[in-house]
């Protein structure tokens, strides 16, 4: 692993759906010794997501606009072989990009680049709202369960990205 530290944080938030949503957030961080620039390149070029987020199989580009694009995700999670995403991608050049999918469940991950000296600051944060999918039964699923199981690949995909810019 390389000399920059790796801190994660868990928190419940309430989903933009409402009340009733069990929307559950998990924020990984980690300083990377490269530019912004440098990273929001490796984000932004389609062909790295297979290598830098785990359980992405397929990248689609539906359509591309100055800042945004529609995008199809190929997944395999545990026993599923195929979950298709499909969703918009946002930037702000070096220093945000936002994926918001609402299928199979809704979905928003941000990557937040901050500069700090020779490294980039680097937030991840991923937010599931299973509700839309399981409906009422959504307020069984043990929220800090579900935040053991994404936090490993939110790290992973740190380490992936420290990786391929350091």
């Amino acid at each position: 692993m390389p000399s920059s530290e790796m801190h994660s944080a868990l928190a419940g938030t309430a989903s933009r759906a409402g009340a009733n949503s069990r929307a559950i957030s998990v924020m990984c961080s980690r300083a990377i010794a490269a530019t912004p620039e440098a990273i929001f390149a490796v984000l932004s070029d389609a062909k790295n997501l297979t290598h830098l987020l785990p359980n992405v199989r397929r990248v689609e580009l539906l359509e591309q606009h100055v800042t945004e694009a529609r995008i199809r995700t190929h997944m395999s999670i545990g026993p599923v072989a195929n979950i298709q995403s499909e969703g918009i991608v946002s930037w702000i050049e070096n220093r945000e990009i936002r994926f918001v999918s609402s299928q199979p469940v809704h979905v928003t991950t941000c990557w937040l680049l901050t500069a700090a000296g020779d490294t980039t600051h680097v937030q991840l944060t991923l937010d599931i709202d299973l509700t839309p999918m399981m409906g009422p039964l959504a307020v069984f699923v043990p929220q800090e369960q579900v935040r053991a199981m994404i936090t490993p690949d939110l790290e992973q995909t740190l380490t992936r990205m420290a990786r391929l810019v350091e």
